[in-house]
């Protein structure tokens, strides 16, 4: 194990059309679970994600807030992605779309005009435009959403833009006396996001600008939910909901512009190959009731207590009258080795339902119960309370934290002792 790790966690505020934030947040692994005690204080919960904070007293945000960016164990950066920006990226997108959509014209023109058997008969004996006209059906999905499908790509370039400057700003990083180390970065929304890490990496390897920067010592995973399930990511989000950069003296930058190692075309097209085909982590699908705080701290625990660092991407499985997991796998891909399925409470008419149908797809052998889980989750307890008595807290707030613990304790126990 590396003698020193470090997390990042990126996440977004702002839609494009309007100013775009990126929000960076950086902490050692020490540190890893000192989000969830900013919650507790705060909030009186272990889980506080964007939807949550919306219902909270702006008092209770502002000193959350406050107390976040004064803690000198947590690294905050904040990056700016202008419309005047966000319009030259843009311009460059659609010439690259434009480009792609008149290759595939001939395939439209001999369509309208050769029948379709002989059609067919010419494509397959041109392997390679019977490719490109899969290509082309492929390609087209992507309209079914065509502002996510801008969004996204702007959205990707920002964060591959502002990944290298962790060169300067993060604290392993730009220390070149540590020589045995890992710098793990983790942005919110999953592979469609980050899509470009192996590219970069692949570059940087060979550079000497970038040379701290390698697939091993520094690896960049999208996530799904990510802000709802690991605390780096969660306290960027939460951030990034905050974020009033007008009332705030934050020092923010602009999202960089591109440097000689970046290829846009590459970027393009790796992009396009990334939209609509879905890759994903070890996946973990959540079923059946159990409580909030135990569902959502489960991956980033786990990842915590893997010896290779190894991600765990969360989903919850919904019911869907036609085929609740049919459905899932339709949208997310099919079921595959390295997922897992753990299973909570069966209380409902649709959770049974969800369960006969994994049973039923021979799925049931990659499942685990809940239950399985009570030590860890204990534990993980455990050490919130040892990191709260390290704070420079005063008692009184130390007190408040630990009780609030000791009643999700209870909480938690409670729900075991009724499986």
């Amino acid at each position: 194990m590396p003698e020193v790790v470090e997390y990042n966690g990126f996440d977004e505020t702002g839609k494009i059309g309007t100013e775009i934030f990126i929000i960076r947040v950086g902490i050692d692994r020490r540190n890893y679970f000192r989000p969830y005690i900013y919650n507790i204080l705060h909030f009186g919960q272990l889980i506080i994600n964007k939807g949550d904070l919306r219902s909270k007293d702006i008092r209770q945000k502002n000193r959350y807030l406050r107390n976040v960016l004064k803690d000198p164990s947590i690294d905050v950066d904040f990056y700016t992605f202008p419309v005047e920006y966000q319009i030259e990226v843009f311009t460059r997108f659609i010439n690259k779309e434009f480009e792609r959509l008149f290759k595939y014209r001939k395939l439209l023109v001999n369509g309208l005009f050769i029948q379709k058997d002989k059609l067919i008969r010419e494509l397959n004996n041109k392997l390679e435009e019977f490719h490109d006209l899969i290509n082309f059906s492929e390609h087209l999905r992507s309209y079914m959403n065509p502002i996510l499908y801008v969004e996204l790509f702007l959205k990707s370039y920002a964060y591959r833009m502002t990944y290298p400057r962790l060169a300067r700003i993060s604290k392993i990083l730009k220390n070149p006396t540590i020589n045995d180390y890992k710098v793990i970065s983790f942005i919110d929304g999953g592979y469609p996001f980050c899509f470009w890490y192996r590219s970069f990496l692949s570059c940087a390897e060979k550079s000497t600008n970038f040379s701290r920067f390698n697939f091993s010592n520094t690896p960049v995973f999208g996530i799904s939910n990510g802000d709802e399930y690991f605390p780096v990511i969660m306290i960027a989000g939460n951030i990034a909901t905050l974020l009033k950069p007008h009332t705030y003296p934050h020092c923010i930058k602009e999202v960089p512009k591109p440097d000689r190692y970046f290829d846009f075309d590459e970027f393009y097209t790796e992009y396009v190959g990334s939209f609509y085909k879905p890759r994903f982590q070890n996946r973990i699908l959540f079923v059946g009731q159990m409580p909030k705080e135990l569902q959502y701290s489960i991956p980033a625990i786990m990842h915590r207590e893997s010896y290779y660092y190894n991600i765990y991407e969360p989903f919850r499985i919904r019911y869907n009258r036609e085929g609740s997991i049919k459905s899932f796998e339709k949208k997310m891909g099919k079921i595959g080795d390295d997922d897992r399925i753990i299973c909570g409470k069966i209380m409902t008419h649709q959770d049974r339902e969800i369960w006969e149908e994994i049973i039923n797809m021979g799925l049931d052998e990659k499942s685990e119960h809940i239950n399985e889980y009570d030590d860890m989750f204990y534990n993980f307890l455990n050490i919130l309370e040892g990191q709260t008595e390290l704070t420079n807290l005063d008692n009184n707030y130390k007190e408040k934290i630990k009780t609030r613990l000791k009643r999700i304790r209870t909480n938690i126990s409670k729900y075991f002792e009724t499986l």
